[in-house]
């Protein structure tokens, strides 16, 4: 049974105790990007309430342009993976910079190894490499080569990676969720070093796409759970990280003292480049996607009939990457093979919708 198959499974099984989740989780994201305009506005003024300093990134160039400015000077970053930061391109920057680059996923640090890169899926990498070529490349990340035990070796690369973050003056994530009510950041993960990135580190940069945003914090909470029950055929994430600011204590003589237990400084970009065009243009639906990967392997044969590469194979992924310029327009309406959706986005609206969408010329 393949990885996808064994996802599949699981998440029936799942889905038959809380069978109500898929629609409440449609809901809560059609009226968060119905109400999207609003929502971002709010969300800017809560998180500069709660001391974020606040960047509104219309487009790629933007954003980079407020990551040179605030990495000046870094002689190293350490960041998670995330779909955000490969949109804008942040490790081309980087280099452009020559700031060395520590990544915090295990799975992309031995996919570097094992010159696997990702293949295309919103958060999983291949699984399906050999055992031995997996320890060899363990054995190469932590400089152990006489060490064989799977166990030393997963708990000796934890070791160095936690190491390469304590080194690191900026610490740089995506977001998974935005409460515009109260500017919380929710992040979840499964390894677990996501929330070492975003705490240890002096300063905590964080990267989201404006569809991120939300009502609050309970709805954010709700789509994740769907997204790994979607996603991992699993009933919710293994870690939460709950946002709200720097990090302050009124402990010391009743005085508020910023950077005691975590960051001083929180950064948080807020990008654009192309998802307020998808609402205007009329496809505001598929920015409802919740990155699941349920659909990846419809949209990984659509990707492939095209020669599309380098973005997410998801509805918002391609969408983004055709109004970005980054993916050719269909000429055709092509044929999508329907998957199972929990915000009921449909491959026979997909095929239509791919070929009216109308690149921006000044997203860069």
């Amino acid at each position: 049974m393949s990885q996808q198959e064994t996802v599949a499974a699981r998440r029936e099984k799942i889905l038959a105790g809380h069978p109500r989740l898929p629609k409440e989780v449609a809901a809560l994201r059609r009226d968060s990007v119905t109400d999207l305009p609003r929502l971002l506005k709010q969300s800017q003024t809560a998180l500069k309430d709660k001391g974020c300093s606040v960047y509104m990134a219309a487009n790629k160039k933007d954003a980079q342009s407020t990551i040179r400015d605030l990495l000046v000077g870094q002689n190293q970053v350490v960041r998670t993976y995330s779909n955000a930061l490969r949109e804008i391109s942040f490790d081309h920057v980087l280099h452009q910079m020559r700031i060395k680059i520590r990544k915090s996923l295990l799975s992309e640090i031995l996919g570097d190894y094992l010159d696997c890169a990702s293949p295309g899926h919103p958060f999983l990498f291949r699984t399906d490499q050999d055992r031995d070529k997996v320890i060899e490349a363990l054995q190469k990340f932590v400089d152990a080569g006489d060490v064989v035990s799977p166990e030393q070796l997963n708990k000796a690369a934890h070791q160095k990676i936690k190491n390469n973050i304590l080194q690191c003056e900026f610490g740089v994530t995506g977001v998974n969720g935005i409460a515009a009510e109260n500017g919380t950041l929710v992040i979840i993960e499964d390894e677990g070093n996501i929330r070492a990135v975003s705490n240890l580190p002096y300063r905590h940069l964080a990267v989201a796409g404006i569809e991120k945003i939300v009502a609050t914090v309970e709805a954010s909470l709700k789509i994740q759970e769907c997204q790994s029950i979607y996603g991992l055929g699993s009933r919710s994430p293994t870690y939460y990280s709950l946002i709200s600011g720097p990090s302050r204590t009124g402990d010391i003589e009743f005085r508020i003292t910023y950077g005691m237990h975590g960051p001083k400084e929180v950064h948080v970009i807020l990008l654009d480049n192309g998802r307020l065009s998808l609402v205007e243009q009329g496809f505001g639906e598929l920015l409802r996607c919740i990155d699941c990967g349920a659909c990846y392997q419809s949209m990984a044969s659509l990707s492939t009939k095209n020669g599309w590469s380098g973005i997410a194979r998801t509805p918002k992924g391609i969408a983004l990457g055709i109004i970005q310029g980054a993916l050719p327009v269909p000429k055709a309406d092509q044929a999508v093979a329907e998957f199972d959706c929990p915000v009921n986005i449909t491959g026979a609206r997909l095929g239509p919708i791919f070929k009216q969408i109308d690149p921006v010329t000044d997203i860069g």
